[in-house]
């Protein structure tokens, strides 16, 4: 097994430019308390779009962890942030 590719989150764009699939360690902690939610939405909307990667985290701060992810699953079973893609086309024509 190969080591994991080391991604310090600076360049939110660099997953994309891997070819092959590769397991990723993320090199900050995505949860310290100073961090931003938007730079951290911006970090797992990456991840989200880089399924052929397998992301390793670690964090010092679970309990802040544990609600950034209940926050997201609670957000996709909810229907009001669902906009159909039909309703959006008929809205732009």
């Amino acid at each position: 097994a190969s080591e994991p590719a080391i991604w310090n989150c600076k360049d939110v764009l660099e997953p994309f430019r891997w070819l092959s699939p590769r397991v990723v360690q993320v090199q900050r902690d995505l949860f310290e308390p100073e961090i931003r939610e938007a730079w951290r939405d911006k970090v797992f909307a990456a991840m989200a779009l880089c399924p052929q990667h397998r992301f390793v985290l670690s964090t010092a701060y679970p309990s802040i962890y544990r609600h950034y992810v209940q926050t997201i699953a609670n957000d996709r079973r909810s229907s009001k942030h669902i906009v159909c893609l039909s309703e959006l086309q008929a809205r732009c024509e």
